[in-house]
């Protein structure tokens, strides 16, 4: 799962930034659903409520709260992405 999440991450980060920018709420409230499930699955609460808060500013279309959101949801899911890096080193990239 942790693989999957590392490979897949930063095509969704892109993808979070790109439909902000284009105004596609529809698929920032996808896309953030799919964060939301994959951080719940990896235990990651904190970050799968701040997707869930993504995922809810999206459905009304406040880009500038979405910004925001985006901005930390970053931050906070390459920090989860960084740990499991460092932590699959240990178990030859399997987690």
């Amino acid at each position: 799962m942790a693989d999957a999440f590392l490979a897949q991450w930063p095509k969704d980060k892109l993808k979070l930034a790109s439909y902000l920018a284009a105004g596609d709420f529809d698929g920032l409230l996808h896309t953030a659903h799919g964060l939301k499930a994959t951080m719940g699955l990896l235990e990651a609460q904190p970050v799968s409520a701040l997707a869930q808060r993504l995922e809810s500013v999206a459905a009304f279309a406040d880009a500038t709260a979405a910004d925001g959101l985006i901005a930390l949801l970053a931050r906070e899911v390459d920090l989860l992405a960084e740990a499991l890096q460092q932590r699959s080193v240990g178990f030859s990239g399997q987690i």
